[in-house]
């Protein structure tokens, strides 16, 4: 990177916010479910808006590859953060959810076309049973 993208970063910064869709659901049993795609009709669904501060191409004079590389870095610090604190979030990989709660107590497996979906059970974390669901590597949905 050449000087003129160090000095265009501050900038970047205070750029406006992306808002990212991610739903709070709850069933009919009362359970709550956070994800990223919009909640089954049989659930009770709660859009949250939550802010992406990360900079988007236009506003940064940054080559969308230095835009990619530096979001990551961000949500790499992020996660590292929630990890140390013992949270977990949509988007993190088994590798941190490991990091942030151990080993689960059971791993459920489903095989699809589209790949296989994983399902992590918690049990004996202080609260009730916890479920972190995984696609292609990725949380997308955390529930109890």
């Amino acid at each position: 990177m050449n000087l003129m993208h160090y000095l265009m970063l501050p900038i970047a910064l205070l750029s406006a916010p992306a808002v990212a869709a991610t739903y709070k659901c709850q069933d009919a049993a009362g359970k709550i479910i956070y994800q990223q795609t919009p909640c089954p009709n049989t659930h009770q669904e709660q859009d949250l808006h939550i802010r992406d501060t990360t900079p988007s191409a236009p506003s940064t004079g940054l080559r969308p590859d230095e835009v990619e590389l530096y979001k990551n870095i961000k949500q790499r610090e992020r996660f590292n953060l929630l990890i140390r604190r013992g949270k977990i979030v949509l988007g993190m990989s088994k590798s941190d959810v490991r990091r942030s709660w151990g080993d689960p107590t059971d791993i459920n497996r489903t095989i699809r076309e589209s790949g296989t979906h994983e399902q992590w059970v918690y049990r004996g974390r202080g609260v009730d049973t916890q479920y972190v669901h995984f696609d292609a590597d990725v949380v997308t949905s955390i529930g109890d």
